[in-house]
């Protein structure tokens, strides 16, 4: 079964209800805190699902979500790192053909 846009937008928004009602249930919830829930991805919403049960103040869920932002940039940081390298690497190898290509018309 192919999983449509649709989909992934209703296992979003289920994902979504079901960590609120249970964060309310467990700390209690702010709205600004609830926004940034909101913001989260499936991913992440359900990383959060397996570490409501180790909350036990609204601080709990405060620092997680600064954790899980600064981890999320330091991802976003590491994949532009490594697109930069494959880049570098695409630029060296264009350079080693042209090289190589200009020495065969050398050669004949």
């Amino acid at each position: 079964m192919q999983v449509t846009s649709w989909m992934e937008t209703a296992m979003l928004r289920a994902a979504q209800r079901l960590v609120l009602r249970q964060l309310n249930r467990r700390v209690g919830i702010e709205p600004h805190v609830a926004k940034r829930i909101l913001e989260l991805l499936l991913v992440r919403l359900e990383a959060l699902c397996d570490d409501i049960l180790d909350f036990r103040e609204m601080s709990d869920l405060v620092n997680w979500l600064e954790r899980d932002r600064t981890s999320a940039e330091t991802e976003a940081i590491s994949e532009k790192i490594m697109n930069n390298r494959k880049y570098i690497n695409l630029k060296r190898l264009e350079t080693k053909f042209h090289i190589m290509a200009d020495n065969r018309e050398g050669i004949s």
